[in-house]
C-alpha cells in the first residue's frame, strides 16, 4: 500500500506545480486598457469566468485578449446592507 501512497503524493505534487505555473502565467498578463478591449470586442463589464468558455466554442485565439480585459469574478461581488431608507420626492 505504500508505493500506491507514493505515487498519490507524486501526481497530486505534479498537478500542484502545474497549477502554480498556469496561476503565475494568468498574473503575468498586462491588462489592456477599456478602449482597446472595447475595439477588440469586448464589454466593459465582461468577467474573466465568461473568458473560459469561450474554448467550448473553438475560440481559443481570443483567450488571451479575454483574460487581459475582463473583471475577476471577485471583484465584482454583490454587497448586502443591513437596511436602507428610500425616500421619495414629489
Amino acid at each position: 500500500m505504500l508505493p500506491d501512497l507514493m505515487g498519490l503524493v507524486t501526481m497530486v505534487t505534479s498537478v500542484w506545480i502545474i497549477m502554480l505555473h498556469v496561476s503565475d502565467t494568468f498574473a503575468q498578463l498586462e491588462v489592456l486598457p477599456a478602449g482597446v478591449c472595447v475595439e477588440r470586442g469586448f464589454s466593459s463589464n465582461l468577467l474573466c469566468s465568461s473568458c473560459d468558455k469561450l474554448t467550448e466554442f473553438g475560440l481559443t485565439t481570443l483567450v488571451e485578449d479575454c483574460q487581459r480585459c475582463c473583471l475577476k469574478d471577485a471583484d465584482t461581488e454583490r454587497k448586502t446592507y443591513a437596511q436602507a431608507v428610500l425616500e421619495v420626492c414629489s
